[in-house]
């Protein structure tokens, strides 16, 4: 991401977090808000740098894990631990906290609902949404 984008973005996000928070809505920091504001590299990182992408590949990667259970191929009784599951999957590129995500976006969109809660609690928080 290019600088200038970065800056646009970072004013963005602190006029939004700004108001939120005079409305009692949001509990960011007053240093965050300024930082983003005023172009603080280390803010606009702590912020920006969290915007990840996740490709439908990586996506048909977890469900290709979780079908043989959700076809009932394999027993829910055969399921790894999430351990286990996420070592397979850190295999194919899928890093621990992309495989959170795509998990509890399956799990928001009712897709493998009794396989995903096997592996733990990957319900949406107020903070996810």
């Amino acid at each position: 991401m290019d600088q200038e984008l970065k800056l646009a973005l970072g004013k963005l996000f602190g006029e939004v977090y700004r108001i939120q928070k005079q409305q009692g809505i949001c509990q960011i920091s007053d240093s965050r808000i300024f930082g983003l504001l005023n172009g603080v590299e280390e803010e606009l990182e702590g912020e920006l740098g969290n915007l990840g992408f996740i490709n439908r590949e990586q996506v048909s990667i977890v469900c290709d894990q979780l079908d043989p259970f959700y076809k009932q191929e394999k027993s829910l009784k055969e399921m790894p631990s999430f351990l286990e599951f996420r070592m397979e999957l850190e295999k194919h590129g899928i890093s621990h906290s992309r495989l959170i995500d795509i998990l509890k976006y399956l799990k928001s969109s009712g897709s493998y609902t009794t396989e995903i809660d096997k592996l733990g609690n990957f319900k949406l928080s107020d903070y996810d949404i």
